[in-house]
């Protein structure tokens, strides 16, 4: 019952609401699985603020601090990597950069997550992380996604050297994720977004949401 009652709690039912979008998005085609991806990254927005403005017991602290962890992991790390192997030849990925760059991405992000945990303190109001919040995988590269199918070329034409895009949107997503696992593990403070910041990363994810459910694929 206890676990219950703290899995219960409306912060870790929007936790779980978002390992819900990430699982589904893991089988699901690309459109989708973008969508979820940026699902999953609003149930991470919101659950944080539910969680400090209802009351919750030091347990639920407790848990809901490695329940986030946990999730995080299969939302923002096994999710876009997933991505990127189910659609690596509609995206073109190339093979080499594939296999040095998802394990990598994982592997830094898993190793963020940990620090993370290890250093959290549940009645510790934090200010300023240490390292990019893997988080911040949902906005990047569903962002980066949107932005080369709407002004790149479509899947199904060639691609040449005077496309906008350049290169394969799978290159870009690689390269996307390598940069974010320099970051995650770069000794870098990132201030924590708080209120205006919510709202701007909200309606950035909206405008992507419509982006992503209207382009042509």
């Amino acid at each position: 019952m206890r676990v219950l009652s703290n899995l219960l709690h409306p912060s870790s039912a929007l936790t779980l609401l978002g390992l819900l979008a990430a699982l589904a998005g893991m089988v699901a085609d690309l459109r989708t699985a973008l969508i979820c991806l940026v699902v999953a990254g609003l149930c991470d927005l919101a659950d944080g603020p539910v969680a400090r403005r209802m009351r919750r017991s030091a347990e639920q602290q407790r848990f809901g601090v490695h329940l986030d962890s946990l999730v995080d992991v299969v939302s923002f790390l096994v999710l876009p990597a997933v991505i990127i192997w189910a659609h690596r030849t509609d995206l073109g990925a190339p093979t080499l950069l594939l296999l040095l760059v998802t394990p990598l991405y994982v592997i830094a992000g898993v190793a963020r997550l940990a620090s993370f945990t290890a250093d959290a303190e549940p009645d510790t109001r934090v200010t300023h992380y240490t390292g990019l919040p893997v988080t911040y995988a949902a906005l990047v590269l569903p962002v980066l996604a949107t932005a080369w199918l709407w002004f790149g070329v479509d899947l199904d034409q060639p691609r040449t050297l005077t496309t906008p895009a350049l290169a394969p949107l799978g290159t870009w997503w690689l390269w996307a994720m390598a940069a974010l696992a320099v970051l995650y593990v770069a000794p870098l403070r990132i201030p924590k977004p708080r209120g205006i910041a919510h709202v701007v990363f909200a309606v950035l994810a909206v405008v992507v949401l419509v982006g992503l459910a209207t382009v042509r694929l």
